[in-house]
Parts: structure tokens; C-alpha cells; sequence
């Protein structure tokens, strides 16, 4: 071990990447999946039942920007179908004046995360920090037993991954739901591998 950091220091002072002997796995590498940063959506127009869309930051644990991504929150009818609610869908249209009337009820909506752009280090020409990228979320996290939902990994090193993520939820409005769509927000945690440029 203390020549591979000798090997490294050398390397690393020489403006060099070290390498490991073939076979060996390199122990100054994190190769595990990294909390790249959190964005918040808060959830107050599913109150009344209509959509939601929002462009929050992802910060990092730090605080610093490391991203952003566009969320979007929107209600179903009864049916589980999306809007738009009008003509002969206006019956459907789960639209409530006052959230109140949404106690002890049934609601359907959709999440769904239709892009994400990931910050690029200047100082590295530019390239992504992260690869096989991935996004994580809970709607109740008061809920510890409510299971993770993920979107599928983008495998590659990019700035803007793909996840084609959408999913529909349905929850009875307790009063955990209720405080949730008046005052709570969904974090939704963006994890990935540091590209092997930033981990040299």
C-alpha cells in the first residue's frame, strides 16, 4: 500500500494519471455511488388538484449548484388518466376549490422528470463529474416504510441524462397526506459515479 501512495504521489505531483499493475484494483478510487446533490418540489398546487411544474436547483451537500432539473407534478381523475379536462373529460377534472375536500379521499397524480443537466467542472475542459447517473425519491418521507422510487440509470458521462421517468402514485389523504399537499415538498436525491478524469 505504501508504494502504490508513493507511485500515486508521484503521479499526481508529475501532472500524470497513475494507473494500478493489470489486475489490481486501484484503493485511491472511489468507485461507488456518490450523493451527487438533492432538489426540492414543493407540492402546494396538488392541493387544489392542478399541475405543478417547477425547475428546481440540486445542491449538493455543501450547498453548492451542481445541477438543475425540471419536475413535474400533475393530477389524474378517477380513471388514473392525465388531463387536459375539458369537454367531455370536464367531469373528470379532479380540480377542488378547497383543499379540505380532498380529506379522506383517494387522489391520483403523476411524477414525472422530464430533464436534468448536471454542472461541468470548467477547469476539466469542461466534462460531466458524474457517470452512470440515477435519481431517487420518496413522496412521504415522514413515511420510513414508504419504499424508494428510481429511475432507470443513464450509464453514460453526460450533461444531460436521460431517465425517461414517469410514475403514477395513489394515495388516501390522511392527515399526513394533507399536511404533505399544503406544506410538503418531494426531495428528489440525484446519486452517481465520479468520472475516472476526476477520481485521476
Amino acid at each position: 500500500m505504501v508504494k502504490y501512495w508513493q507511485q500515486w504521489q508521484f503521479a499526481v505531483s508529475n501532472d500524470e494519471a497513475f494507473t494500478m499493475p493489470d489486475g489490481e484494483e486501484n484503493p485511491f478510487m472511489d468507485n461507488g455511488y456518490q450523493l451527487v446533490g438533492e432538489a426540492d418540489a414543493w407540492m402546494q398546487a396538488l392541493q387544489n388538484m392542478i399541475d405543478l411544474e417547477v425547475d428546481p436547483v440540486i445542491l449538493s451537500v455543501s450547498g453548492l449548484q451542481v445541477g438543475k432539473m425540471k419536475v413535474r407534478i400533475a393530477p389524474l381523475d378517477k380513471n388514473g388518466e392525465p388531463g387536459p379536462f375539458d369537454g367531455d373529460r370536464e367531469d373528470l377534472d379532479p380540480f377542488v376549490e378547497d383543499p379540505v375536500e380532498l380529506k379522506n379521499t383517494e387522489i391520483q397524480f403523476q411524477v414525472t422528470i422530464p430533464k436534468v443537466t448536471l454542472e461541468v467542472d470548467i477547469k476539466d475542459g469542461g466534462k460531466p463529474k458524474f457517470r452512470d447517473t440515477w435519481i431517487r425519491y420518496r413522496v412521504n418521507d415522514r413515511d420510513i416504510d414508504e419504499d424508494w422510487t428510481e429511475t432507470e440509470h443513464d450509464q453514460g458521462c453526460v450533461i444531460e441524462p436521460k431517465y425517461g421517468h414517469s410514475k403514477n402514485f395513489k394515495k388516501i389523504v390522511d392527515d399526513d397526506i394533507f399536511k404533505l399537499l399544503t406544506k410538503g415538498k418531494i426531495t428528489f436525491q440525484v446519486w452517481g459515479k465520479l468520472t475516472d478524469e476526476v477520481m485521476k
